[in-house]
């Protein structure tokens, strides 16, 4: 029964963060639906203004991701010498979900000081939120 809670949820987490993936390859390529929601902005600016090159590296490193959890529940094997990339990066990605999620305490995660912006209505209802969930699953996976 844990060992099947184990691979749903690694497989969860992994169709989660290759949709999420999907959508960063369509922005890197022109796309504008959602990505009002998706940058932090400062008195109607975005703070920053992500490069297709960037969204596309954030894309990918999502799909290692994805690959790490898949490789902890055993979908994806390398020579056992290197199992420690699975051990080791399930716990790295755990740590970064959390972090994620607790944001930089002015415009972004659970603990925002500006909650008055697009972004900031998607993030407190949707991006954080999802963060720590995905946060907790990695925590699990690591831990069994």
């Amino acid at each position: 029964m844990q060992e099947s809670l184990i691979i749903m949820i690694g497989i969860l987490i992994s169709i989660i963060l290759i949709i999420i993936s999907i959508i960063h390859i369509y922005w890197a390529f022109g796309g504008k639906w959602g990505i009002a929601g998706a940058i932090p902005t400062h008195e109607g600016k975005p703070l920053f203004e992500p490069e297709p090159i960037g969204t596309l590296v954030v894309s990918l490193g999502l799909i290692f991701a994805s690959s790490i959890i898949l490789g902890r529940v055993g979908y994806i094997t390398l020579n056992t010498r290197f199992d420690f990339i699975f051990e080791w990066g399930i716990w790295f990605l755990a740590i970064v979900f959390l972090l994620r999620a607790i944001g930089d305490f002015k415009y972004v995660g659970l603990f925002k000081k500006i909650k008055d912006t697009n972004f900031a209505y998607w993030d407190t209802r949707l991006h954080s939120p999802l963060c720590f969930i995905i946060s907790i699953g990695l925590f699990y996976l690591a831990l069994n």
